[in-house]
């Protein structure tokens, strides 16, 4: 069963799909068509929201330091 030389196509094993190979990509080129390359964005971006949200807390837990101790203080006092 071979659908394409960029789709899969059957392994030697029965019930198995193994990748065909791919044509080859001519390496090089300028820097308009390395600037215009997007392969590997959406990890990049995901790594910038992460840094965003992480940066978020850290100011929250600066912020908000005396309030969080008191809140926590109180629910432990409350508990005993």
């Amino acid at each position: 069963m071979t659908l394409g030389p960029d789709r899969l196509t059957a392994g030697s094993r029965r019930g198995t799909l193994v990748a065909a190979a791919a044509p080859a990509k001519r390496k090089g080129g300028t820097l308009r068509t390395f600037l215009a390359d997007e392969q590997g964005q959406g990890m990049a971006e995901y790594a910038l929201i992460i840094a965003i949200i992480a940066i978020a807390i850290l100011l929250t837990q600066v912020l908000f330091a005396g309030q969080i101790k008191n809140f926590f203080s109180n629910v432990g006092n409350q508990l005993t």
